[in-house]
């Protein structure tokens, strides 16, 4: 599952917050190079109102649900109030042991009583890249929910996996209960997927392999840089560093949020890491900004609530022998070291 490749060719909003439709498809796509292994690299520029922070918002809702993450209650603000209803759809290139795919997500999410959402529905398809096309797009996994009626289809599929072992009936009952109550996706869900990879080889082959591709993208290799992140920079609050560090035996991804208005308490696991990406930050750096260094002055071991020995830390910009805190330097350079932090895990 190490060597596989993903990338975004397309998203399709419709219905999402001032958005009625809107499709953006990749370089890649346009310029007939979906499987390259060169970088894209899109902007959006448009209007105010016009969508571009709405391609946002709705990646880090795709990129909860294949991560098989809970949807805040909040969610509900992106559903437009005149069609009551928004769709998500995100195509991904996938590459994988010398095989090639097209494979799409896609999420309905529904206005419900009072100021309430509900997953309405959910489809994953793919299609086979062979002899310089794609096949016939198939549905691996659909669900939908119509006056209170779950549909699961294609029905052979699901009667290969409930029909394997009786117990799985119930499992995927529970699965589904679950996923409406928490908001999550029914099919990407932890306990939806190992009902789903629980089915025989031949019945699970398909969708299996996407399944495990998606949700593996979403939680190592996908960052989403939202309007909120760049707030906290902006309020001179927060810096959060991006991180995803190879371990040998696996890979870890999440963010390291550090003070910028006053010294931050962390641990030294924490600290070990925040020394290494910035190690790591200042090499890259030098190229955008030569003479500036980024550090961290350590105030020295301090305990934290937990009894465990930290460090009192603040984080520092250095060029030449003027050190000053990183507070005190400009909004596009703390921004700029934010961004390059993320792009450096991409």
């Amino acid at each position: 599952m190490k060597d596989f490749l993903v990338r975004i060719s397309s998203i399709e909003l419709k219905g999402f917050k001032n958005t009625e439709y809107g499709l953006l498809e990749m370089p890649s796509v346009i310029n007939g190079g979906l499987f390259s292994k060169k970088s894209d690299i899109l902007g959006i520029y448009g209007q105010n109102g016009s969508g571009k922070t709405a391609v946002i918002e709705a990646m880090a809702i795709i990129q909860k649900l294949l991560m098989g993450g809970a949807l805040p209650e909040e969610t509900v603000q992106y559903i437009s109030k005149e069609m009551n209803s928004c769709s998500i759809l995100v195509s991904f290139a996938i590459s994988s042991h010398g095989d090639q795919s097209k494979a799409e997500y896609s999420v309905v999410l529904n206005r419900i009583e009072g100021n309430k959402f509900e997953i309405a529905q959910e489809t994953l398809s793919s299609a086979v890249w062979r002899d310089g096309k794609f096949e016939k797009k198939k549905n691996l996994l659909h669900f939908e929910l119509n006056d209170l009626q779950v549909k699961f289809t294609p029905n052979y599929r699901y009667n290969s996996i409930v029909n394997h072992e009786e117990e799985n009936r119930i499992n995927f009952g529970v699965a589904y209960k679950l996923a409406q109550k928490e908001h999550k996706s029914f099919i990407f869900s932890e306990e939806s997927r190992s009902v789903l990879l629980s089915a025989p080889e031949e019945a699970s082959t398909e969708y299996a392999y996407v399944i495990r591709i998606l949700n593996r993208y979403a939680s190592l290799n996908l960052f989403v840089i939202s309007s909120a992140h760049a707030g906290n920079i902006s309020m001179d609050y927060l810096l959060p560093f991006a991180f995803r560090i190879d371990t040998g035996d696996t890979i870890v991804k999440g963010s390291l949020p550090v003070r910028l208005d006053e010294p931050s308490l962390m641990s030294q696991k924490h600290f070990d890491m925040l020394l290494q990406i910035i190690d790591e930050m200042n090499v890259v750096l030098q190229t955008l900004i030569p003479g500036l260094f980024i550090g961290v002055h350590d105030f020295g071991e301090q305990l934290l609530e937990s009894g465990e020995a930290g460090h009192r830390i603040q984080l520092i910009s250095r060029r030449g022998e003027v050190v000053i805190p990183l507070k005190y330097e400009s909004e596009g350079i703390v921004k700029i070291i934010s961004i390059l932090n993320a792009l450096m895990c991409v």
